[in-house]
């Protein structure tokens, strides 16, 4: 009995423990799942992207660089794998708009805060691949390195927000309506167009005097004085290219290319220019990059890289700096007083044709100061290749200039910034921007190797409904590839699309009744469209025009009001019309059957003008302008019956009469 009772015992303390184990497995995990409720890590917010590339830049100039804008090429990637987007204005509008990358956002390596960034410059490929570029501003220690990371191709494009309208600096850009951009931000407001050849119009120097300089009607940007006949850049006003290459809050990149021509606006086929300029946020800094081609070789007096032409400035309002200045060679024997600061010109290079004899009108280049200053008030030449390598002939005035005179690119820096800040501790800002332009940041870049399906096309399904709102049978949607097909009766068609800026026209009964442009991506979308188009009852009414109110039917009459430019034809087509008009107005004027309208098979077709607004009131009426109302028929019977019984009454008493 005792044995049985130790037994017992033995297995409640057994029991017991097993408890306890249990108990303190419960508050281990549960003091786990309290413990990692409170220490949770935050989201990572890129989680969201496909990919990830890196850059590395590093600073070799000795100087701490502030909103130093770093530009990174990239290379071929497949289109798929962006949402690309497009901005259009009056002058982008011309190549289609300016492509840029929703998708695409810039981390700093060691804050791992957002960077703002834009893309830009995006060149598309045959085989479905496209390069851009990226601009970012970056703030980098001296003799330091720093690294960035590229987070591109968004799962879910829907949660990613608009670059071009998240991020907010000081740059402001807007489309000029002759080929150019007008760009302003905290120190200046500048405009290139191709109004001048792609060369700066005019500027506002903001942070300083504030004054406006117009370019003077000489030449300008690159200039050649050959056979006596000024050639120039600036003249070139009706065989220029451009391209708006990238807009947005960070940069602004333009480039206009064409010949240069002569005072008469000819091509003689001497040279072709290429130029470049970049405007950026928060930076009194403007880049310029001037690419000079000599068709053949020329014996001429005058041979500038760039030539600005300002008839009037205030000192130091501005400044440029070039990249290379080993070509200057030459010297004058004269000093002359350089906005207060002698300058020898002895150990100067010097950049004036001398054969002018005006060595007032001239921009010196000084060895030992990286400034392109003004002498006089009349001239800033920079890049006039007078006395290259003492090749310049002392008879004849003139040197032998040949293709490779300018064989790679020259780049400029233009700084317009507070001439007081600028000048301070002997040009000390001046030298910081040479070293800039100089030497500028090393920068290494790691693209992942990207291997995805060949996707070159999406199914988009497009909803085609009135300016009601219901959905339009029978409607014919074609691409700008020819690709077409007919809305079902919910006014559904899909359409196969390849990637990339489409064009999309919609008819309907042969009639062109909407369009629009998209750009096609991979994952495809639902489109609703509305179209000018409306559906009353069982009648039918569309039009080339717009629809400023919606149609007004009854028994008697059909009112439509339209709209398109002044002066212009409008195409109006209604069907099922079971009752045939009697009568067609345009704005007030009854039409002619056959001109005006044709009515054939219930359906009627409009020829309208718009007046000198660009309204077209159109009156559709079923019943006679003429028609005579009912109690009209009524008094006439009245009346018809009345002279007929008094006729009848006069015959009958003239009869008694000759009777008696």
């Amino acid at each position: 009995m005792v044995y049985k009772e130790e037994i017992v015992l033995k297995c409640v303390i057994k029991m017991n423990k097993i408890f306890y184990l249990f108990i303190l497995l419960f508050i281990a995990l549960f003091s786990i799942n309290l413990i990692s409720g409170f220490s949770t890590s935050p989201e990572n917010p890129y989680e969201n992207y496909k990919y990830k590339a890196t850059v590395t830049l590093s600073e070799t100039a000795g100087i701490d660089r502030t909103n130093e804008l770093v530009i990174v090429k990239s290379p071929p990637i497949d289109v798929s794998v962006f949402k690309i987007e497009y901005i259009s204005g009056p002058s982008s509008s011309k190549h289609g708009g300016v492509a840029y990358i929703r998708d695409l956002r810039v981390v700093d390596g060691k804050t791992l805060k957002e960077i703002p960034s834009q893309t830009g410059d995006i060149v598309f490929y045959p085989n479905n691949t496209i390069t851009f570029n990226i601009y970012f501003l970056v703030n980098i220690s001296k003799n330091s390195h720093n690294t960035y990371h590229i987070y591109f191709g968004a799962k879910d494009v829907s949660k990613v927000n608009d670059p071009l309208k998240e991020y907010k600096t000081d740059l402001i850009y807007r489309e000029t309506k002759t080929g150019g951009v007008c760009i302003e931000n905290s120190f200046y407001n500048v405009t290139v167009d191709s109004s001048l050849g792609g060369w700066i119009t005019n500027f506002i120097h903001k942070a300083g005097s504030g004054t406006k300089y117009t370019h003077g009607d000489s030449g300008g940007g690159v200039f050649i004085f050959y056979k006596n006949i000024w050639y120039s850049q600036v003249f070139n006003t009706k065989k220029i290219e451009y391209r708006i290459c990238a807009l947005g809050p960070i940069a602004v990149h333009v480039e206009f290319w064409g010949p240069i021509v002569d005072t008469a606006k000819r091509d003689r086929g001497i040279c072709e220019y290429h130029t470049t300029w970049i405007f950026t946020a928060n930076s009194p800094r403007i880049i310029l990059i001037q690419n000079a081609t000599l068709k053949t070789v020329i014996k001429a007096n005058d041979f500038r890289s760039i030539e600005f032409y300002v008839p009037s400035f205030n000192w130091y309002d501005f400044y440029i700096l070039q990249s290379d200045r080993t070509i200057y060679q030459g010297s004058v024997t004269k000093t002359v007083d350089k906005g207060g600061l002698g300058v020898d010109f002895n150990n100067a290079f010097w950049e004036i044709d001398v054969t002018k004899n005006h060595p007032e009108d001239a921009v010196a280049v000084i060895p030992m100061s990286p400034v392109f200053d003004f002498v006089k008030e009349h001239w800033y030449n920079i890049g006039c290749l007078d006395y290259v390598k003492n090749t310049r002939n002392p008879d004849t005035k003139t040197q032998v200039f040949g293709p490779g005179t300018y064989e790679n690119p020259m780049k400029f820096f233009i700084i317009i910034d507070n001439a007081e800040r600028m000048l301070k501790d002997n040009y000390k800002e001046i030298y910081l921007y040479e070293k800039m332009l100089k030497q500028p940041l090393i920068l290494k870049t790691e693209f992942p190797k990207i291997t995805v399906r060949r996707i070159t096309y999406a199914i988009y399904t497009f909803k085609v409904i009135d300016i009601g709102g219901r959905p339009v049978k029978d409607v014919l949607i074609i691409s700008d590839e020819d690709r077409n097909n007919i809305t079902d009766a919910n006014g559904i068609a899909y359409l196969n699309l390849t990637l990339g800026r489409r064009m999309i026209n919609i008819y309907w009964s042969n009639l062109s009744v909407g369009s629009l442009h998209l750009v096609a991506s991979p994952g495809g979308e639902n489109i609703t469209v509305k179209i000018n188009i409306a559906i009353i009852d069982n009648i039918a009414i569309g039009s080339n025009g717009t629809f400023n109110t919606l149609p007004t039917y009854s028994d008697k009459k059909i009112l439509l009001n339209l709209s398109t430019t002044p002066n212009t034809l409008i195409l109006c087509k209604v069907v099922n019309l079971e009752k045939t008009p009697t009568a067609v107005k345009i704005n007030g004027i009854t039409g002619a059957s056959g001109y005006d309208f044709l009515y054939s098979d219930k359906s009627l077709t409009i020829y309208a003008v718009s007046d000198a607004k660009g309204n077209a009131i159109v009156e559709i009426l079923f019943i006679p302008e003429t028609i005579i109302p009912f109690y009209a028929y009524l008094i006439i019977i009245i009346l018809g019956f009345i002279v007929l019984s008094t006729l009848s009454l006069i015959f009958y008493l003239k009869g008694g009469k000759y009777e008696k």
